[in-house]
């Protein structure tokens, strides 16, 4: 339904101008039709008026309205004016003076010659008249007609009433004859003109909404292509990240792990070949560094488990309410002893009350992680603090700090880079993979915290992470 609706609009909004032009454009039309009708028949009249005013009306009593007439000098000065009248005003076909006698009309004179067979001789009958022809004569007033039809054609006709300067009175009417074909070509000229207007109006308005839509749909394939271009984009930066993961993956599988099993091998064919010859304080050397070694094969294997499970979206997430306190005892307990090794003094320092909205088993690997990179990267004697602090918006931030021997700023810049190696041997030769580190940013990352290190050579370091205080995970 809302898909007809948006087409019915969009269909309005494209008809809507091209209606409103065509419906002004026909008022336009007829107020201009009216418009020059009335000006072409204003023009015509104010000729007529001139006309009638030049010509010399003084001897107009004298003449008999019949053939008599003829031969008079008036008649004959009367005739040639009103010839003169009709080759100068090219429009007009006739002039004439007519007057009434007995309730009839009679021609007085016209601009015909005595051969035409349009001639009118003075005291012809003007038998097609009608009550326009009368109204100047009864009334007084200018006329002009509407086309009308006769039997000499079809005419606009002028009248211009003359009158008697004694009284007012009207004496005779002047008349010219405009061919009505020549009235109304004036006026559909203009007609055409307006009509031009409109019609440029619309071909402006068709091109407009044609270039509109065209840019319209350019702007569409632009904005495709862009979206195109940037999925491509995330689709190769993706292929790119799987394959430096994988890449990664095969590294640990090759070497990090291929390192401690050659070890561990090593130290059971030992056993093997030699147990029978050993005493017991060199068996339990040897069942120490096994130990040791199974250790760290294990906290590998745990962290490339977990790192696999993260890379294919799998780990179960479900964040739950602890006690900070208790949830940082338990995850660094599987680290005492190696800190214990290494006469490494531990600090936790998190107040007792302190409740975190947190999914266990990553929180875990989090704080074994990191403490453990810390014993890893400290020497002997030295001391590992964990503390927490409430934060502003709802969040609590970890810090994991020891006084190991620290990175420079360009390991740091890289730490969290698969595509760059910053692993490196603990300060007793303990293995590193640097996997734990990005586990710990995943994990994080996946409580809408934040992880962040501070570290300078020879100086420890310090590593922040933020997990939520209250149950505010998605």
């Amino acid at each position: 339904m809302s898909e007809v609706t948006n087409f019915a609009r969009k269909y309005a909004l494209k008809v809507l101008p091209f209606l409103l032009i065509i419906i002004f454009g026909a008022l336009y039309l007829r107020h201009t039709w009216i418009r020059i009708q009335k000006e072409t028949s204003e023009n015509i009249l104010q000729v007529a008026r001139s006309i009638e005013a030049a010509i010399p009306k003084d001897s107009l009593n004298t003449l008999e309205v019949n053939i008599n007439d003829l031969n008079k000098p008036y008649y004959k000065s009367l005739k040639r004016a009103l010839r003169e009248v009709i080759k100068v005003n090219k429009m007009a076909r006739f002039a004439y003076l007519y007057t009434q006698r007995n309730g009839n009309i009679y021609f007085i004179v016209d601009s015909e010659p005595d051969t035409s067979a349009d001639y009118s001789p003075p005291g012809q009958e003007f038998s097609e008249a009608d009550i326009s022809d009368w109204q100047p004569l009864l009334k007084g007033v200018e006329s002009v007609s509407a086309p009308l039809t006769d039997r000499w054609g079809t005419w606009v006709s002028v009248l211009i009433p003359i009158t008697d300067k004694s009284n007012g009175k009207p004496i005779a009417v002047f008349g010219m004859d405009f061919n009505a074909q020549s009235f109304q070509h004036m006026v559909l000229v203009e007609e055409m003109r307006s009509c031009f207007i409109i019609l440029l109006m619309l071909a402006v308005l068709f091109f407009f909404v044609r270039v509109r839509e065209n840019n319209s749909r350019l702007k569409q394939e632009i904005i495709i292509r862009k979206e195109a271009e940037l999925t491509i984009q995330h689709q190769n930066e993706e292929l790119v990240e799987l394959n430096i993961t994988k890449d990664k993956f095969f590294s640990i599988i090759a070497h990090d792990l291929r390192g401690p099993f050659a070890g561990f091998l090593g130290l059971t064919e030992i056993l093997a070949q030699t147990l029978h010859t050993m005493s017991l304080e060199q068996i339990q050397k040897f069942a120490v560094s096994m130990e040791k070694t199974s250790k760290n094969l294990y906290r590998l294997l745990e962290n490339l488990l977990q790192w696999s499970l993260m890379q294919r979206n799998v780990t179960t997430f479900d964040p739950q309410s602890f006690l900070l306190l208790n949830q940082v005892t338990e995850g660094i307990a599987p680290t005492l002893e190696l800190a214990e090794t290494k006469e490494i003094e531990m600090i936790v320092n998190v107040p007792a009350g302190q409740k975190v909205s947190v999914d266990l088993h990553m929180f875990n690997t989090i704080i074994r992680n990191l403490v453990s990179n810390a014993i890893k990267f400290t020497p002997k004697g030295g001391k590992i603090s964990i503390s927490s602090a409430v934060k502003e918006d709802s969040f609590i931030e970890i810090a994991v700090k020891d006084t190991g021997i620290g990175m420079p700023k360009e390991m740091v810049d890289n730490l969290f880079r698969l595509d760059v190696v910053t692993s490196r041997k603990g300060t007793e030769g303990e293995p590193s993979t640097g996997l734990g580190l990005i586990l710990v940013k995943d994990f994080v990352e996946k409580h809408k915290g934040h992880l962040r290190v501070e570290s300078s050579e020879g100086a420890g370091s310090t590593f922040y992470f933020t997990i939520p205080s209250v149950l505010t995970i998605e």
